[in-house]
């Protein structure tokens, strides 16, 4: 990801979710073994899979007065 790299080098914004985010950490905890490979710039430690793996993630509806 030379050309990614590069690119959060020069100090413009960049926006990341979820994946994106890890993938823009300096630093990542809690991968498997060999880690994954990131682009850094963004001076945070991001936690792999911090309430578990995906399977027990969950999902829940939830009231938003302001948004009904």
């Amino acid at each position: 990801f030379p050309a990614l790299r590069e690119f959060v080098k020069t100090g413009k914004p960049v926006w990341g979710t979820c994946a994106g985010l890890i993938f823009l950490a300096d630093r990542a905890v809690g991968q498997k073994e060999g880690g994954q490979e990131l682009v850094g710039g963004l001076d945070c430690t991001v936690h792999r899979n911090f309430f578990g793996s995906q399977i027990q993630s969950f999902e829940a509806d939830i009231s938003v007065p302001l948004l009904t």
